[in-house]
């Protein structure tokens, strides 16, 4: 995105609370003027006492008065400066928080719509970086933007104009180019390739904080692995990487830097030079001279100000355009449509469905200068091919396969995270893509083993799904769950505190928590993701027959790569490489001896065996 349309969008969302950047600009540009004036004043105080002092006859009485002039002027313009300065942070810092909270609260409102496809094609490290991080590099363009570009431009004009009427139009003209070079052209030197090095910067930085988030949230698996080595080395890489990219920046900054500090020496310089020839010729007084050459070192404050915000915009343009990137996305599935139909649900079918999921180019990374023109099915990965299948309402059909077979994506697709590339999925006769999403989550429930816990109260995480819900309700979700015994145990019991993602609990705590929540909902169909995969087969059988009998008229969908557990359902469906490879009873399958669904039932047996 060019600058322009990145500053108009900012611009755009924070409008109602940038009112208070005129009086920030107001106020630096007092400052600065003042800043000024000051150098003035003491250079022509010196100046002049020390004309007094050389001359044949020294006044006293006049130099007494001279220097109670300067030094209370001084101490006053002081005084008012400080205040101004004051008043410049504050409420530059004022707009740049409130239009930061404008920004991140616009950017969750943006991806609300986006989820839940967005997190199956985001890294949730890399979201969040976008999120927290980006979002406060914007300040820049907020607090240390505005009042500097404006005082660049005021500042320097003013106090050139004042010298030139009031001291010599000369030494004006002698200082103007240095100051037009340093204020309006060197900070934006290379500043494509700035922006571009910023932009490559940032990513990296995001896949550290991806890096870094999936190490905190696994450490379990990391410490029981011996991952730790291995992951400090990797993180190691990926910190030199951001090292060398933000190298780029760090030169561009370091050489406009070095020829600012170089066009203010010499200005100064030029304008004595100039300035020793005027006072020989008898146009201007020493006095005079000073406050030429103290107004040439202080109009570069100002100056300058453009200079010290032009490297941290390009990373403020670079984070606003990684926010815009994903919160401007259009959602991959439509929020509007009908009810769920009413009353009992008979069907649920899938008809020639295929689907693939969205390629690396349709993610948040389709910023990566190396692929600015891949084609976006290049990436796309293939999850579904025509796949027909029915579930019987009021039954417990169990989907079979290793990992990858595309048993999770017709949880997605049944859920509406996406909708089908081809085909089509209807409830009681009538297609999933004309329901609306909310509507349909609320009947068409999902138990996965990567179900968020926050870090609260057991009884707070159930509530998320019945906010009503009375103590009694909750204890009985976790006695059909087959927890209430362990909660019981607890000091806190429902008070108890489960910790970030529920590390104060086990695996299988975890999961029957999530159980005993959607227990708490109206849902109609239950989708079973691994809900047992924690537990031992008889707690697991245990805890099934129990969630059965809670709701003997609901529809269950278990997905499962154990074979044996689905010796429980009514019906089988083995998947392998996104089709349907075989169907039926678990008496049926069983009696096929060279079924596919027996060759896994034993391969599992007898990798049991073997692990015990």
């Amino acid at each position: 995105m060019k600058r322009r349309e990145l500053a108009g969008h900012l611009i755009g969302v924070t409008k109602p609370v940038l009112w208070p950047l005129f009086f920030s600009s107001l106020a630096r540009i007092v400052d600065q003027i003042l800043a000024i004036v000051l150098l003035a004043v003491g250079a022509w105080g010196l100046t002049t006492i020390g004309s007094d002092l050389a001359g044949p006859s020294p006044d006293a009485t006049a130099i007494s008065h001279t220097a109670g002039i300067v030094f209370g002027s001084m101490v006053g313009i002081a005084l008012i400066k400080a205040i101004m300065r004051y008043l410049e942070q504050f409420l530059g810092h004022l707009v740049a928080f409130r239009a930061l909270e404008l920004l991140r609260t616009d950017f969750f409102r943006k991806i609300w719509p986006q989820a839940p496809a967005l997190q199956h094609t985001t890294k949730s490290g890399d979201l969040l970086a976008r999120a927290t991080k980006d979002n406060d590099r914007i300040e820049v363009f907020f607090a240390h933007m505005w009042a500097p570009a404006v005082a660049a431009i005021v500042v320097p004009v003013t106090a050139l104009l004042w010298l030139g009427f009031a001291v010599n139009g000369t030494l004006a003209l002698v200082i103007a180019p240095f100051v037009a070079l340093a204020a309006y052209v060197v900070p934006f030197v290379y500043s494509g390739p700035a922006h571009r090095a910023a932009r490559t910067m940032l990513r990296v930085r995001g896949d550290l904080t991806q890096h870094i988030t999936d190490t905190t949230q696994g450490m379990r698996e990391v410490l029981g692995f011996a991952y730790g080595p291995r992951r400090l080395a990797e993180m190691d890489k990926l910190s030199a990487a951001a090292g060398q990219a933000a190298l780029a920046n760090r030169v561009t900054s370091a050489l406009r830097r070095t020829a600012c500090e170089a066009l203010r020496l010499l200005a100064v310089v030029t304008t004595a030079v100039v300035g020793v020839g005027l006072v020989r010729d008898g146009v201007l007084d020493i006095p005079a001279l000073s406050i030429a050459i103290t107004v040439a070192l202080g109009v570069f404050s100002s100056a300058r100000g453009t200079e010290d915000f032009a490297d941290d915009l390009e990373r403020s343009f670079a984070a606003a355009e990684r926010m815009i990137t994903v919160k401007e996305r259009p959602p991959y599935v439509s929020d509007t449509g009908s009810t769920m139909p009413e009353g009992r649900i008979d069907k649920i079918s899938f008809t020639n469905v295929s689907f693939s999921y969205p390629g690396i180019t349709d993610t948040v990374r389709d910023l990566d200068p190396t692929t600015p023109n891949k084609d976006a099915s290049v990436g796309k990965k293939t999850a579904l091919t025509d796949v027909s299948l029915d579930f019987a309402g009021g039954k417990h059909t169990a989907i079979v396969g290793i990992s990858g077979s595309g048993k999770s994506t017709l949880v997605h697709l049944l859920l509406r995270h996406f909708d089908p590339d081809t085909g089509e999925i209807t409830i009681n006769g009538v297609p999933t893509t004309t329901i609306a999403p909310d509507n349909l989550r609320t009947e068409v429930t999902e138990v996965s083993q990567h179900s968020h816990l926050f870090n609260n109260t057991v009884a707070e995480n159930l509530r998320l799904a019945n906010p009503k819900a009375t103590d009694a309700e909750l204890w009985e979700a976790l006695q059909v769950a087959g927890l209430d015994q362990d909660i019981a145990r607890t000091p806190q019991k429902l008070n108890t505190r489960v910790g970030e993602f529920g590390t104060e609990l086990s695996g299988g705590q975890v999961q029957r928590l999530t159980i005993a929540r959607a227990l708490l909902t109206d849902a109609k169909v239950f989708v079973l993701d691994e809900y047992t995969s924690h537990l031992n087969s008889e707690l697991a059988d245990e805890v099934s027959a129990r969630v059965k009998a809670a709701r003997p008229d609901a529809t269950f969908i278990e997905i499962t790569h154990q074979p044996a557990s689905a010796l429980l359902a009514d019906h089988i469906v083995v998947m392998e490489a996104g089709r349907i490879v075989e169907q039926g009873t678990p008496a049926a399958l069983q009696q096929q001896k060279d079924s596919i669904f027996n060759h896994l039932l034993q391969r599992w047996s007898s990798n049991t065996c073997t692990n015990t």
